[in-house]
C-alpha cells in the first residue's frame, strides 16, 4: 500500500512520523486539493529526484510516472519473451477523440433566440443576429466574423453546413462533446471547434478576429487539461476549465447546458486589454438550468436529417418567463411620466417579428454591492454579555434551572484557533460562535465575512488553524474527536439553558441593586428635605 509522508512547515512540528504519514487520497486532502478527486494528477515528481527526471525538466504527476514504470516492466517481458522489439504503439491523440467509431456525441437544443457564442438574447442594428438556414444557429456578427450581415432573402449557411461533405458525419468540436452549435476550422486540416470553446480555453485562439477564423494553438492545450473529467457529462473527451473557486472540472457548454454561473468580464486594463472569465461550479453559485441558449432535449424536441431543430415544442415547454410587475400601478401605461429608470428597448432592428423597438420598458436593476467587512462587524455587538430579549424582561421569580456541563472528548479545548479565507478567529466548541476582533458573531456570519457565503457550510469553510493541531477542515477535526451533529446540538442546548440560568441571575442581581439605589435615593431626598425645614 502506498504512503506519503508530509514535510510541510505545519507538519514538521508533529513529533511521530505515523501522525504525518497518509494515503495518497488522504494527502491530496489535506494540502487543500481534495475537491480534485484525482491523486495521481495533483502529487507531481519534482525534477532531481530521480534519475529519469534531471534537474530542469517538468515535474511529472505520479500517475503518469508509474504508468511509465508499468508500461517499462511489460515491454522488457515481452521482450525477454519473444526475444525481439516490442511492436510500436500509435499514440493517442486527443484532439481526434471525435473520429474514434466509439464516440457519441451529446445532443443539445441551441436557442434560436440567443447567441450560440456569446448566449446573448440582444442584438443591435450595428451587431445583428444571423442564422444559418439550415441547422438555424443563430450567432452575433461579431461573434463569429461575419462582416456583412446578409440580405433577408438571400440564403446563410454557417461553416459547418457549408463544408459539410455529402455522405459524411457533420463535424464534431474538438474540446467538447456537444453536437452542433457555431463550429469554426481549426489550423489542423478536419479539426473543428466551438467558438465558445476557444474563448473559454485559455491556451487557444484565433488568427483572424475580424473572420473569427483558423482557431489555432489546439496542439498547444496542456496536456493535463485533456485528462479532466467532465462533471456534467462524466467524459474525458476534449479540454475543460475547472471552478474559480475549486478544482471541479466541466466542459464550458456543458457548464452552460446545466445553468453554471459563466460570465466574461472586462479586465484590468479596461475595454482595450484582456477579458476575465469567471465560472464556478453548483456547489459555489446556484445552477440556472433553463435560463441558457443551450438545453437537453426532451418532450417533443427533435432533429432533423440535417441537424436542424424540427419540432420546438419540448424547448417552449422548458423556457421559464420571468414575472414583470406592473410599472403602471394606476392606470395606463400612457399616463405615467418617463423619467429615470425607463430606457428605449435596443433588441432586434425593426423588421422582424421579435422586434420591440419603439416600446419602452424598465431598465433593469442593479444588484446592491456586496457590503465591505466594517458594515457588517458594526452590525454586531462587541464582545461581552449577551443582548436581553423583551420575555426575559419579565420578571420572574422561578429561576431555570442550572445543568452540569456536558463533558467534552478527551483531549478536546473549549476554544480552538480557526481561519478562513486568511481570516484568524476562534471557536467556542460549545456554543459554536466566533470570536473575530473583539466581536461574538455565528459561524455562518463569520464564513460571509471571509467572503465564502454562497457555500453555506461553514464546517467545511473553516479550517483549524491552532499549532497543537493539524491542518484540517473543521469538519474532519469534529470527526476525529467524535463529535457528530447530534452531540454538537446536545452541546449547543446545555450551553444555552447554563447562559439562561446565568441571565436570570444577572437580571435579578440588577433589580436588587436599581431597588436599592432608589430606596437609598429617596431616603437621602427626605433627609435633605427635613435639614433644609430644621
Amino acid at each position: 500500500e502506498m504512503k506519503v509522508i508530509c514535510n510541510s512547515v505545519c507538519c514538521s512540528k508533529v513529533a511521530t512520523e505515523q501522525e504525518r504519514t497518509f494515503t495518497p487520497i488522504r494527502w491530496e486532502a489535506h494540502c487543500g486539493a481534495g475537491a480534485a478527486k484525482k491523486w495521481k494528477a495533483t502529487i507531481k515528481i519534482e525534477p532531481g529526484t530521480l534519475p529519469e527526471l534531471p534537474r530542469g525538466c517538468v515535474p511529472v504527476p505520479i500517475g503518469r510516472w508509474m504508468m511509465g514504470q508499468s508500461d517499462q516492466a511489460g515491454a522488457d517481458q515481452d521482450q525477454k519473451a519473444t526475444e525481439g522489439p516490442k511492436a510500436p504503439v500509435a499514440p493517442l491523440i486527443p484532439w481526434e477523440a471525435a473520429n474514434d467509431k466509439d464516440f457519441s456525441p451529446v445532443k443539445a437544443i441551441w436557442s434560436p433566440d440567443r447567441c450560440a457564442v456569446c448566449d446573448i438574447d440582444v442584438d443591435y442594428d450595428f451587431d445583428q443576429f444571423v442564422s444559418c438556414d439550415q441547422c438555424g444557429i443563430t450567432v452575433h456578427q461579431s461573434c463569429y466574423g461575419i462582416a456583412e450581415a446578409p440580405d433577408m432573402d438571400d440564403m446563410w449557411l454557417c461553416r459547418a453546413c457549408e463544408k459539410k461533405e455529402e455522405g459524411k458525419p457533420a463535424p464534431q468540436c474538438c474540446l467538447c462533446p456537444i453536437e452542433g452549435g457555431a463550429l469554426k476550422e481549426t489550423t489542423i486540416p478536419g479539426v473543428w471547434c466551438h467558438v465558445a470553446c476557444m474563448q473559454w480555453t485559455p491556451e487557444v485562439t484565433v488568427q483572424n478576429v475580424d473572420r473569427m477564423e483558423p482557431i489555432e494553438n489546439i496542439k498547444g492545450i496542456q496536456k493535463e487539461r485533456w485528462e479532466l473529467l467532465c462533471t456534467v457529462c462524466k467524459r474525458r473527451m476534449g479540454a475543460g476549465i475547472q471552478c474559480d473557486r475549486c478544482f471541479t472540472s466541466y466542459h464550458p457548454l456543458c457548464a452552460r447546458m446545466a445553468g453554471y454561473f459563466l460570465a466574461i468580464e472586462e479586465g484590468e486594463e479596461g475595454p482595450d486589454g484582456p477579458v476575465k472569465h469567471i465560472s464556478f461550479c453548483s456547489k459555489h453559485h446556484k445552477p440556472q438550468p433553463g435560463k441558457t441558449g443551450l438545453s437537453k432535449p426532451s418532450g417533443g424536441a427533435s432533429h432533423g436529417a440535417n441537424g436542424a431543430l424540427g419540432d420546438i415544442s419540448g424547448y417552449i415547454r422548458n423556457i421559464v418567463l420571468p414575472y414583470f410587475r406592473p410599472a403602471a400601478l394606476g392606470g395606463a401605461v400612457r399616463c405615467e411620466p418617463l423619467g429615470e429608470g425607463w430606457v428605449r428597448d435596443t433588441k432586434g432592428t425593426g423588421r422582424g417579428i421579435g422586434s420591440v423597438a419603439g416600446f419602452w420598458i424598465p431598465e433593469k436593476l442593479q444588484p446592491p454591492p456586496r457590503p465591505a467587512e466594517e458594515d457588517l462587524l458594526d452590525d454586531l455587538p462587541l464582545k461581552g454579555p449577551r443582548r436581553k430579549d423583551s420575555k426575559e424582561e419579565e420578571e420572574d421569580d422561578t429561576p431555570p434551572p442550572l445543568e452540569e456541563p456536558l463533558p467534552l472528548p478527551t483531549g478536546c479545548p473549549e476554544h480552538v484557533k480557526v481561519s478562513c479565507n486568511g481570516k484568524q478567529a476562534v471557536l467556542n466548541l460549545r456554543s459554536q460562535r466566533i470570536e473575530y476582533k473583539g466581536h461574538d458573531m455565528a459561524a455562518s456570519r463569520f464564513e460571509q465575512i471571509c467572503g465564502k457565503g454562497d457555500s453555506k457550510k461553514w464546517k467545511t469553510s473553516l479550517s483549524i488553524d491552532d499549532p497543537h493541531w493539524p491542518v484540517q477542515s473543521v469538519a474532519e477535526w469534529l470527526n476525529a474527536l467524535g463529535l457528530d451533529r447530534k452531540a454538537l446540538q446536545a452541546l449547543l442546548e446545555n450551553t444555552a439553558q447554563r447562559d439562561r440560568h446565568f441571565a436570570w441571575w444577572d437580571r435579578r442581581v440588577e433589580s436588587q441593586v436599581e431597588d436599592t439605589m432608589e430606596e437609598m435615593l429617596s431616603f437621602t431626598v427626605r433627609m435633605c428635605g427635613g435639614e433644609k425645614e430644621g
